[in-house]
């Protein structure tokens, strides 16, 4: 499994491309520099099985509509943020962006529960950036794709719709057990 990182402006969100011999799938899937991200698909002919989203905020899923027209795959968010996905107001495109951001209605979208496995991932649901923020969490290779539950340097922003200070700090705290397991973090930005 090889993981690749596009970082991308001008915030440095971070999409993550994870190609494997089973199944290829993007984590997150950031607005600014698409092009990037789309044209290394289309030179290496990778078929993209999937994206996972980490939490509903625009910056996570702006070009959705128009990958998943390209590349017919399936779309998954928690159960508790798939609303966002529909809701300008709630992924905040109505007012960070040049428009509203609605998920077209013939894509297929699948909910993650706390627990639900992945390959190779376990989501746990780790609330508090959204009220439906998961993180993804890959044992085998100890890697953890923690969307914007923890930002560089073990910052946080709860100060969007449905953000919750008690319940980041909760899921920071369970984050932070299996750095003592030496788990590699791949945040959101």
């Amino acid at each position: 499994m090889q993981t690749q990182t596009f970082i991308l402006w001008p915030w440095q969100s971070k999409s993550y491309l994870i190609e494997s011999s089973l199944w290829n799938f993007i984590i997150d899937l950031w607005w600014e520099d698409f092009d990037e991200l789309l044209n290394y698909i289309q030179k290496t002919n990778l078929e993209i099985n999937w994206i996972i989203i980490t939490h509903g905020h625009y910056d996570h899923i702006l070009w959705l509509n128009k990958f998943v027209s390209l590349n017919n795959c399936k779309v998954f968010i928690s159960s508790w943020d798939k609303d966002f996905l529909y809701d300008p107001s709630l992924n905040l495109s109505k007012f960070w962006w040049d428009g509203e951001f609605i998920l077209d209605k013939w894509i297929e979208v699948q909910v993650l529960e706390n627990g639900s496995k992945i390959w190779p991932f376990e989501v746990k649901f780790t609330p508090g950036h959204t009220r439906g923020s998961i993180c993804l969490f890959d044992h085998e290779n100890k890697n953890i794709f923690t969307g914007d539950t923890l930002f560089p340097n073990w910052e946080w922003r709860t100060d969007l719709p449905t953000g919750d200070d008690f319940l980041i700090v909760k899921s920071i705290f369970e984050l932070s057990k299996y750095l003592k397991k030496w788990y590699k973090i791949f945040a959101g930005h």
